[in-house]
């Protein structure tokens, strides 16, 4: 289990989890029976945590502002810190 008052703003992260998956057309017993959630992966910079999600970032502007990808706690299956080397551009 991740302990998230562990990772620091900032860490590079590669999230995997799963996402509810909806289909609007019909589908037999059988089909909609066997349908799972859609399994994803999402990469991003560690914003912070709160009790039920998780935030990361995959840009962020000169001024700061940045996207956010929000990720509930409960739908996460696996973390890995990603390693890598600053350099300079």
């Amino acid at each position: 289990m991740i302990r998230w008052d562990k990772i620091k703003e900032g860490t590079l992260l590669l999230i995997t989890w799963d996402d509810i998956l909806m289909v609007s057309g019909w589908l037999s017993d059988k089909d909609a029976q066997e349908m799972e959630p859609a399994h994803c992966k999402t990469i991003g910079y560690f914003i912070n945590d709160d009790k039920n999600n998780i935030r990361l970032t995959g840009t962020v502007s000169e001024d700061g502002d940045k996207d956010v990808v929000v990720i509930p706690k409960g739908c996460i299956r696996k973390v890995q810190v990603i390693k890598y080397k600053r350099i300079s551009c």
